[in-house]
């Protein structure tokens, strides 16, 4: 039985035909929500870290975007697999080089310069333009959770859902998916 995530191909604007064929178990979803009540927001958040941790769903992005009562927005990334990756490699890599040239403690020391310096120039995760489209439209005192991922079970995202209310705003989930969640969050 499919999740109601997965198995979904990512909507884009480039190169696929309607029959070509892709990975789908892997092809990452985008949802943002909406919530009046921040704490709505995070307790999601907080459920699909869970979910993460069980296996149940690959959580790649999470991003929260907040506007307070002066009209400012604050953006705080709170998870990213693919730049933990990167600084990973980065460091792997900067200790070898530094292994080479000046021994263990500059290898370390340069493998975690040039593990931030990858992790931060390979964001590839939530597009930086999505989130300032929807910032700027963003209610003030509300909050929006950014999630980009895909789930491996099915019904564990709508069940999470379903503990929940908001609204989704954007999504690259099919339209009858994205009515199943909605419906759980005005459950």
């Amino acid at each position: 039985m499919p999740s109601d995530l997965s198995n979904q191909a990512v909507r884009g604007s480039g190169g696929s035909s309607p029959g070509a064929s892709i990975n789908q178990e892997k092809a990452s979803q985008l949802i943002v929500v909406t919530f009046a009540d921040p704490s709505q927001a995070q307790g999601m958040y907080e459920a699909l870290v869970e979910l993460d941790k069980k296996k149940l769903v690959d959580l790649k992005d999470a991003v929260f975007v907040t506007k307070d009562a002066d009209g400012q927005y604050v953006v705080d990334e709170k998870f990213h697999n693919e730049k933990s990756t990167a600084m990973g490699k980065g460091a792997v890599f900067g200790a070898l080089v530094g292994l080479a040239v000046g021994g263990p403690i500059l290898g370390l020391a340069g493998g975690a310069v040039v593990g931030r310096f990858i992790g931060k120039r390979m964001d590839l995760g939530i597009d930086s333009g999505t989130i300032q489209s929807i910032a700027n439209d963003l209610e003030q005192g509300h909050t929006a959770l950014f999630i980009l991922g895909y789930a491996k079970q099915a019904g564990v995202v709508r069940d999470v859902f379903g503990k929940f209310q908001g609204h989704i705003i954007e999504t690259t989930l099919d339209t009858d998916v994205r009515d199943r969640l909605q419906r759980a969050l005005d459950s």
